[in-house]
């Protein structure tokens, strides 16, 4: 029987307001049999990778790394962004405000990331993306408490995000065997639920609380910088 095409359309949203509708075309793959499950230490990645070679490779290794210590950094610094907006103004509609600048770039700028991530290498896209996204959080040290500065940085680092999260729904395809595209897809959905959790509910306050919110936007640049590193190792993504 004749392999048929279908769509996925992935709908991704977390907490920093990255919020973006993608349709990726892929070819079905006949049915596999199913792989035993693995044990030890290997049994939670078989869980969401099994059977088979695809969710094994070192590059998706790799970009799934990446793409856990950005989501992390991403929910932790939102943590840190809305205690100093609270902090400087005490006014829920300047959080309110905040939220607005992490939303407007995704809706803006999605229809033109998107072309661009399919024209262009998508690891040079995601490893410029979390080096320019250090380099804002380094900023929000230097600008302290004013509010307005925090709300330009925060769209100009949320534009960046635009353009980054297509590139990295992109890399999955590309890096995956397409018999595992469903286990590495889901992998990519679980990463981003559990990293919300960690982040924005427990790492982020933690830090904000145990020693300032300066140390949470340093912990969030090393965080990107790290991410940067482990992109720098992927092959090219060409489209």
């Amino acid at each position: 029987m004749p392999d048929t095409g279908y769509f996925h359309l992935h709908l991704v949203s977390d907490a920093t307001g990255e919020t973006l509708l993608t349709v990726a075309r892929a070819a079905a793959a006949p049915a596999t049999p199913k792989a035993r499950p693995r044990r030890g230490s290997r049994r939670v990645r078989a869980m969401v990778c099994r059977a088979g070679h695809g969710c094994g490779t070192r590059s998706f290794a790799r970009r799934w790394g990446a793409q856990g210590m950005r989501q992390l950094a991403s929910n932790m610094v939102l943590a840190g962004r809305m205690a100093t907006v609270v902090l400087a103004t005490g006014s829920n509609t300047a959080n309110a405000v905040l939220i607005l600048t992490f939303l407007v770039p995704a809706v803006a700028f999605s229809a033109v990331a998107g072309v661009l991530v399919e024209r262009s290498d998508a690891r040079l896209i995601m490893l410029g993306s979390n080096l320019l996204r250090a380099g804002g959080i380094v900023l929000f040290l230097l600008v302290g408490t004013n509010v307005a500065l925090i709300f330009v940085i925060n769209l100009l680092v949320a534009t960046v995000t635009a353009f980054f999260v297509p590139a990295e729904l992109t890399a999955i395809p590309r890096l995956v065997d397409r018999r595992q595209l469903m286990a590495a897809n889901s992998t990519f959905v679980l990463t981003i639920n559990a990293t919300f959790a960690i982040g924005f509910g427990f790492l982020g306050p933690l830090l904000l609380t145990t020693a300032g919110v300066n140390a949470v936007f340093v912990g969030v640049a090393v965080m990107f910088g790290v991410a940067a590193l482990a992109i720098v190792q992927l092959p090219a993504v060409q489209p």
